[in-house]
């Protein structure tokens, strides 16, 4: 395990300013997860282009990213989803220069978030690589025992790096990945410096395939028999669907990038087509992840035989972005 080498995720301003921008050089990254992004995981957070304190802009100039983020976020839905492995892959061809394993997977609370800034371990588990033309790519939050790359390997693109955990500072199972060249944070939705600009318009992107921008994910929905733990939800834990006898029948969504305005319709309709239980809501805040559950008591003692269908819908009018998932749970005789 080599420490020393794993460099912080810092860039002072003045070393963005001067070096060269990345596009048209032929450098091209591909997709570091092996997932299929939009179904089985997401992107959870964009990289900040506002370099003023408490300012947020990312690639689109919307608002999906946090003050000071230098990275492209992509996470899986819960920590039980992590567990069962999920690899985080090269996006080009590179030489390892840096590694470290052994820090421990953990939902961290202040206390635990306080030691690990003292220790300088905010990225956790992680790898970095040393690409062609001056790039370099960080990677972070991985599990603990699960880096697969050692100080001096050379890597093709695709080649396993290590997976998707929850060490160093995380609130969710994310893979971070920082995309430098000259010691600028470069954003690979724009091909740009993140000092640079915003905007899509004139983007130049470095993914060697189409990865669209979007201003929410949709990542999360299922059946609980009561009122959602939704802390729990994301350890992987209280999954378990309702029967035919349960005490109430409840359906929620979560989504990452919410904004005021957010129109939010959650609906369950019985087996015979009629309307059980709905809910509609306007995001009124700004948040990171945000989560939400319709639903009713069984007040008959046992539901309806059948096919119970949910939908979720999300709207941003802003945008006209619209995102929406359905659920089906069968209750027999």
């Amino acid at each position: 395990m080599t420490l020393k080498y794993l460099l912080p995720l810092l860039c002072l301003a003045a070393c963005a300013a001067d070096s060269p921008p990345p596009s048209g050089d032929g450098f091209t990254l591909a997709f570091p997860v092996d997932c299929t992004l939009g179904d089985d995981c997401r992107v959870m957070n964009y990289a900040d282009h506002d370099a003023r304190k408490g300012e947020v802009t990312d690639a689109a100039c919307g608002a999906r990213a946090y003050d000071g983020h230098k990275g492209t976020d992509i996470a899986v839905r819960d920590w039980s989803v992590a567990q069962s492995g999920v690899a985080i892959l090269a996006p080009a061809a590179g030489k390892v220069l840096g590694v470290r394993d052994g820090e421990s997977d953990q939902f961290p609370d202040a206390a635990k978030i306080a030691q690990i800034k003292a220790r300088g371990r905010e990225c956790g588990n992680g790898v970095r690589l040393q690409h062609a033309n001056g790039y370099t790519t960080q990677f972070c939050h991985m599990k603990k025992g699960s880096v697969a790359v050692a100080l001096g390997d050379s890597v093709e693109a695709g080649a396993k790096l290590g997976e998707i955990g929850m060490s160093g500072i995380t609130e969710h199972p994310h893979m971070h990945m920082t995309l430098m060249r000259d010691d600028a944070v470069i954003d690979p939705f724009t091909g740009r410096q993140t000092s640079q600009p915003c905007g899509l318009d004139d983007a130049a992107p470095l993914w060697a395939g189409p990865i669209p921008y979007t201003g929410f994910s949709l990542y999360d929905a299922g059946f609980t028999a009561g009122r959602p733990d939704f802390d729990a939800l994301a350890r992987g834990k209280g999954r378990a669907e309702p029967g035919a006898t349960s005490p109430a029948l409840v359906f929620f969504a979560t989504y990452f990038g919410a904004l005021p305005g957010d129109k939010v319709e959650l609906i369950i309709t019985r087996p015979d087509g009629s309307e059980f239980a709905r809910q509609t809501i306007t995001q009124k805040n700004t948040k990171a992840r945000q989560s939400y559950f319709a639903g009713r008591k069984n007040s008959k003692g046992r539901f309806m035989p059948g096919a119970w269908n949910a939908k979720a819908v999300i709207t941003r009018p802003d945008t006209g972005e619209r995102q929406d998932v359905s659920r089906t749970i069968t209750f027999g005789d």
